[in-house]
Protein backbone atom coordinates (compact mmCIF):
# COMPACT_ATOMS: atom_id res chain seq x y z
CA UNK A 1 0.00 0.00 0.00
CA UNK A 2 1.66 2.77 -1.27
CA UNK A 3 1.44 6.19 1.02
CA UNK A 4 0.88 9.81 0.42
CA UNK A 5 3.35 12.10 0.51
CA UNK A 6 1.31 14.04 3.30
CA UNK A 7 1.06 10.68 4.94
CA UNK A 8 4.85 9.92 5.14
CA UNK A 9 5.51 13.29 6.42
CA UNK A 10 2.91 12.87 9.09
CA UNK A 11 4.46 9.41 9.92
CA UNK A 12 7.62 10.76 9.66
CA UNK A 13 7.19 13.44 11.98
CA UNK A 14 5.50 11.63 14.58
CA UNK A 15 8.85 9.38 14.55
CA UNK A 16 10.79 12.10 15.34
CA UNK A 17 8.71 13.56 17.81
CA UNK A 18 8.65 10.25 19.67
CA UNK A 19 11.99 10.22 19.11
CA UNK A 20 13.04 13.11 20.74
CA UNK A 21 10.55 12.22 23.47
CA UNK A 22 12.66 9.01 24.06
CA UNK A 23 16.12 11.03 24.73
CA UNK A 24 14.46 14.05 26.45
CA UNK A 25 12.77 11.80 29.09
CA UNK A 26 15.32 8.61 28.93
CA UNK A 27 16.53 7.43 32.29
CA UNK A 28 19.48 4.75 32.59
CA UNK A 29 18.78 2.43 35.14
CA UNK A 30 21.11 2.43 38.36
CA UNK A 31 22.84 -0.85 37.11
CA UNK A 32 22.73 0.76 33.42
CA UNK A 33 20.62 -2.07 31.91
CA UNK A 34 17.94 0.39 30.26
CA UNK A 35 15.44 3.02 30.97
CA UNK A 36 14.67 2.60 34.76
CA UNK A 37 10.86 2.25 34.47
CA UNK A 38 8.33 -0.18 35.28
CA UNK A 39 6.12 -1.72 32.88
CA UNK A 40 3.08 0.12 34.18
CA UNK A 41 4.94 3.64 33.63
CA UNK A 42 6.34 2.40 30.65
CA UNK A 43 2.75 1.73 29.35
CA UNK A 44 1.98 4.90 31.01
CA UNK A 45 4.13 6.91 28.89
CA UNK A 46 2.61 6.74 25.61
CA UNK A 47 -0.42 8.96 25.13
CA UNK A 48 -3.00 6.65 22.79
CA UNK A 49 -6.37 7.36 22.44
CA UNK A 50 -8.16 3.99 22.43
CA UNK A 51 -11.19 4.54 19.99
CA UNK A 52 -14.26 3.45 21.55
CA UNK A 53 -15.80 1.62 18.62
CA UNK A 54 -12.43 -0.75 18.88
CA UNK A 55 -13.30 -1.53 23.07
CA UNK A 56 -14.30 -5.31 23.52
CA UNK A 57 -16.02 -6.45 26.48
CA UNK A 58 -14.38 -9.28 28.20
CA UNK A 59 -17.26 -11.76 27.03
CA UNK A 60 -17.58 -11.20 23.48
CA UNK A 61 -16.69 -13.88 21.47
CA UNK A 62 -13.75 -13.10 19.20
CA UNK A 63 -13.47 -14.15 15.51
CA UNK A 64 -9.94 -14.34 15.79
CA UNK A 65 -7.49 -15.78 18.88
CA UNK A 66 -3.65 -16.01 18.71
CA UNK A 67 -1.28 -16.16 20.76
CA UNK A 68 1.81 -13.94 20.12
CA UNK A 69 5.21 -15.36 21.41
CA UNK A 70 7.08 -12.51 22.44
CA UNK A 71 11.08 -13.68 22.40
CA UNK A 72 13.03 -14.33 25.81
CA UNK A 73 16.00 -12.43 24.08
CA UNK A 74 15.60 -9.17 22.45
CA UNK A 75 17.44 -9.68 18.76
CA UNK A 76 15.71 -10.32 16.31
CA UNK A 77 11.86 -11.42 16.09
CA UNK A 78 9.85 -12.85 13.20
CA UNK A 79 6.81 -10.71 12.32
CA UNK A 80 3.61 -12.51 13.06
CA UNK A 81 0.80 -11.62 9.68
CA UNK A 82 -2.59 -11.73 10.93
CA UNK A 83 -5.59 -11.04 8.18
CA UNK A 84 -8.84 -10.23 9.25
CA UNK A 85 -11.53 -8.32 8.44
CA UNK A 86 -13.17 -5.06 9.45
CA UNK A 87 -15.61 -5.37 12.25
CA UNK A 88 -14.15 -8.44 13.55
CA UNK A 89 -13.09 -9.04 17.01
CA UNK A 90 -9.92 -9.94 17.45
CA UNK A 91 -8.10 -11.19 20.82
CA UNK A 92 -4.56 -11.94 21.26
CA UNK A 93 -2.81 -13.39 23.92
CA UNK A 94 0.84 -12.50 24.87
CA UNK A 95 3.15 -14.57 27.10
CA UNK A 96 5.69 -12.17 28.34
CA UNK A 97 9.20 -12.98 28.29
CA UNK A 98 10.66 -9.71 28.78
CA UNK A 99 9.07 -6.52 31.04
CA UNK A 100 7.56 -3.51 28.85
CA UNK A 101 4.46 -2.81 27.35
CA UNK A 102 2.34 -3.83 24.64
CA UNK A 103 -0.07 -2.38 22.12
CA UNK A 104 -1.83 -2.82 19.07
CA UNK A 105 -1.06 0.60 17.51
CA UNK A 106 -4.27 2.86 16.48
CA UNK A 107 -7.03 -0.26 18.17
CA UNK A 108 -5.63 -0.81 21.82
CA UNK A 109 -4.34 0.73 24.58
CA UNK A 110 -0.86 0.28 25.90
CA UNK A 111 -0.68 -1.83 28.70
CA UNK A 112 2.20 -3.63 30.87
CA UNK A 113 3.58 -7.19 30.40
CA UNK A 114 6.00 -8.52 33.24
CA UNK A 115 8.11 -11.47 32.55
CA UNK A 116 6.85 -14.70 33.21
CA UNK A 117 3.04 -12.99 32.65
CA UNK A 118 0.51 -13.83 30.39
CA UNK A 119 -1.25 -10.53 28.94
CA UNK A 120 -4.60 -10.80 26.26
CA UNK A 121 -5.68 -7.65 24.04
CA UNK A 122 -9.02 -7.88 22.75
CA UNK A 123 -10.04 -5.23 20.31
CA UNK A 124 -12.57 -4.74 17.20
CA UNK A 125 -11.11 -3.97 14.14
CA UNK A 126 -12.72 -1.14 13.00
CA UNK A 127 -10.37 0.10 10.53
CA UNK A 128 -9.24 -1.60 7.13
CA UNK A 129 -5.68 -0.85 7.03
CA UNK A 130 -1.85 -2.86 8.07
CA UNK A 131 -1.85 -2.37 11.94
CA UNK A 132 1.55 -3.20 14.16
CA UNK A 133 1.91 -4.55 17.37
CA UNK A 134 4.27 -3.15 19.22
CA UNK A 135 6.90 -4.56 22.28
CA UNK A 136 8.22 -1.73 24.49
CA UNK A 137 11.27 -3.25 26.32
CA UNK A 138 11.83 -1.11 29.67
CA UNK A 139 15.75 -1.69 28.41
CA UNK A 140 14.38 0.29 25.78
CA UNK A 141 13.99 -2.38 22.83
CA UNK A 142 11.46 -1.53 20.19
CA UNK A 143 9.89 -4.88 18.50
CA UNK A 144 7.16 -4.70 15.87
CA UNK A 145 5.67 -8.63 16.77
CA UNK A 146 2.38 -8.53 14.97
CA UNK A 147 1.71 -7.42 11.26
CA UNK A 148 -2.47 -7.32 11.29
CA UNK A 149 -3.83 -6.69 7.55
CA UNK A 150 -7.48 -5.11 7.91
CA UNK A 151 -9.21 -5.89 4.77
CA UNK A 152 -12.60 -3.77 4.47
CA UNK A 153 -15.63 -5.36 4.86
CA UNK A 154 -18.71 -3.53 2.83
CA UNK A 155 -21.49 -6.78 4.38
CA UNK A 156 -20.73 -6.14 7.65
CA UNK A 157 -20.00 -2.43 9.04
CA UNK A 158 -19.48 -2.11 12.48
CA UNK A 159 -22.44 -2.37 14.68
CA UNK A 160 -23.72 0.62 15.41
CA UNK A 161 -22.91 1.85 19.82
CA UNK A 162 -19.67 0.08 19.31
Amino acid sequence: MKRSGAARLACGAVALAALGWAIAHAVVAPNGSGLGLSPEALARSFCVPLPAAAKVDENETANREIVVPLPSQIASTQVLAINAMQGEIVRLTIPGGQPGAVGMHGLTEIVPIHAGETITIAFRTIYAGRFPLHFHGIDGSHLELVSLEVRHNQRHPIPSGH
